[in-house]
């Protein structure tokens, strides 16, 4: 099946093949048993605590990454089919989430093969405003803003330790500043790095403690 296949490549080694048609039978047992495969494999590199895989939201991770590499390779798709094969559950906690970044966290290299084409491509904005509503897979993309459905999510996020845990070091690793707008991830941020504040990196100017002025 060409879904189970490209899944091989991305988890192995990255350099995938994608074909221009074919049907994707989800219900396949040798594509949920490689995603539930990876999955064991992926978590020896993660925080503890992590909750169970979703099927259904790790199913559509791999359908979004799947489509959106096919737009990529395939200029004469147009990016319209793309756009309605990329709306995913509206409820998302923690446990989906994690389950949809199974594949969607390679959607930052995704991006950058999309800018290197054009950065004007309409690919680039529709998978920017995929990352906009889905936090903990889109963070390090410049230019994604975080939708009102991707702020909510944030929230979501903190239902788990360990999820929480792997989106405030995706932050710290990344520097990406922007996600440092919610309150709630500054001050984890702040007492992650704690006393250390180099562990920050590029941000670490960014999560100083505002100095107080004396009274004039």
């Amino acid at each position: 099946m060409p879904l189970t296949h490209f899944l091989q490549q991305l988890f192995h080694h990255s350099r995938v093949t994608v074909e221009a048609e074919g049907d994707i039978a989800l219900d396949d047992p040798q594509l949920w048993a490689l995603l539930e495969q990876h999955d064991l494999a992926w978590r020896q590199q993660l925080p503890r605590d992590l909750p169970p895989l979703d099927q259904t939201s790790a199913l559509f991770g791999a359908m979004a990454i799947y489509r959106s590499a096919q737009v990529l390779v395939f200029r004469d798709t147009p990016v319209a089919g793309l756009q309605q094969s990329l709306h995913g559950p509206e409820l998302a906690g923690a446990r989906e989430q994690f389950s949809v970044d199974l594949c969607l966290r390679f959607l930052p290299d995704l991006v950058r093969l999309a800018r290197a084409r054009s950065h004007d491509d309409p690919l680039v904005r529709c998978l920017l405003d995929l990352g906009s509503c889905w936090p903990l897979s889109s963070v390090g993309i410049a230019g994604v803003e975080l939708n009102e459905l991707g702020k909510t999510r944030v929230t979501a996020l903190a239902e788990n330790p360990g999820v929480w845990q792997l989106y405030l070091d995706r932050v710290l690793q990344t520097g990406d500043e922007s996600r440092l707008a919610d309150p709630r991830v500054r001050l984890a941020a702040r007492r992650a790095v704690g006393a250390f504040p180099q562990l920050a990196g590029k941000l670490s100017k960014s999560l100083e403690e505002p100095k107080e002025v004396p009274a004039a």
